[in-house]
């Protein structure tokens, strides 16, 4: 079930790294910004909920999962708290648009992916 995770993640970082112009070490805001446009434009099934699909194990595969997107998705705690609260907020949004569209469960519509992007740009300070 590990490597499945790692499996799920290797694609997802290839997403993620074509969308980001800067090493991945700078600029938490960039990084956030791929992340976001991923999850606005990527498309994403059953198959990328892969940590949650064995209870016995979700401990070890959430954390794994966490693991890997760690470099992708922490936010230095050194920023200021309101920029760390705007970043974060991106980051739920982010995280809340594959989620949906993962679970088929209110996916959102082209126009809804529109005006959530503006939102989202809005708190990354677009």
């Amino acid at each position: 079930m590990v490597a499945l995770v790692d499996e799920v993640v290797d694609g997802w970082e290839r997403e993620l790294t074509g969308r980001l112009h800067v090493p991945l070490s700078e600029a938490p805001q960039d990084r956030l910004r791929s992340y976001l446009d991923w999850s606005l434009s990527g498309t994403f099934d059953v198959a990328d909920l892969v940590m949650l699909t064995d209870p016995r194990l979700r401990d070890r595969l959430t954390a794994r999962w966490a693991e890997r997107l760690g470099p992708w998705l922490e936010i230095p705690d050194a920023l200021p708290s309101a920029m760390r609260g705007r970043l974060t907020s991106v980051r739920l949004i982010a995280d809340g648009a594959w989620f949906a569209d993962a679970t088929g469960t209110f996916p959102l519509s082209p126009d809804e992916r529109a005006r959530v992007r503006e939102v989202a740009d809005r708190l990354l300070g677009h």
